[in-house]
């Protein structure tokens, strides 16, 4: 049952093409080891939570983004348009008892 709170969520929305495929701000909330038998569900809990609170996330692989550690599933937001929009979701977030990071990266495949 070990894994980490960190930080990032789905807003490619009203981003240019060239602006998705740029690196850009995203907040990792749940980095779970893809080893772990429970990884999807521990996963998914921390998204529940997240978007109970009005934050838009994602889960996926980390092997689907640029310059992520292999092997992790994660619970993110992102592309953000900036540091400012990057941090008030992790200030969200925060708020309901979720920690996380910001992290630039960019996503290799598709939306």
């Amino acid at each position: 049952m070990r894994w980490f709170i960190m930080g990032a969520a789905l807003a490619a929305g009203g981003l240019s093409a060239a602006a998705q495929g740029r690196s850009a701000p995203w907040n990792v909330y749940a980095s779970v080891p893809m080893a772990d038998p429970a990884y999807i569900a521990k996963g998914e809990a921390v998204r529940m939570r997240l978007a109970r609170c009005g934050l838009s996330v994602i889960s996926d692989e980390t092997r689907n983004f640029a310059g992520l550690a292999p092997d992790l599933f994660v619970v993110l937001s992102g592309p953000h348009r900036g540091a400012d929009e990057a941090r008030a979701a992790l200030d969200k977030a925060k708020a309901c008892g979720v920690t996380g990071y910001t992290r630039q990266t960019r996503r290799l495949f598709g939306d």
